[in-house]
């Protein structure tokens, strides 16, 4: 983003946004984060030294970082959408400059979650204590 913010400082955000990063220099009250912070998804730049987005939970992440993660999804065989979290805080990741990725995985975690019920059913486990007792 070229946009100067109010404080007098660059935008640390994309291009496009319709609402700019808060000042990662000042360390407004829009996040808790400020520049001199490392990204924690890559851990070798600080946050100053790449555009950022700040998730919907708050925690400001490298974008070229939350695009990477999300291109790469889960890791082996198994189908795991974690990855899809913030890796701060575990809420799941949302940004209008990442809905491109997270749209399709959204609607593949959607049919993955249906089809997994449809083989509970025809298995006839959807009652199972062992799957709705979160002591067991």
């Amino acid at each position: 983003c070229c946009r100067t913010l109010a404080c007098g400082h660059q935008c640390g955000g994309i291009a496009g946004e319709t609402k700019c990063l808060p000042c990662l220099i000042c360390a407004s009250e829009g996040t808790a984060q400020d520049g001199d912070d490392v990204c924690v998804v890559c851990f070798t730049d600080r946050l100053c030294a790449a555009p950022c987005v700040q998730l919907g939970c708050g925690h400001v992440l490298h974008y070229h970082c939350v695009r990477a993660v999300l291109e790469k999804r889960w890791p082996g065989p198994r189908i795991q959408f974690r990855f899809m979290n913030c890796p701060l805080c575990n809420v799941p990741i949302s940004h209008p400059g990442l809905d491109d990725l997270l749209d399709p995985l959204l609607a593949l975690k959607s049919d993955v979650i249906t089809k997994a019920k449809m083989r509970l059913e025809f298995d006839g486990l959807m009652g199972c204590t062992a799957l709705t007792d979160p002591q067991r």
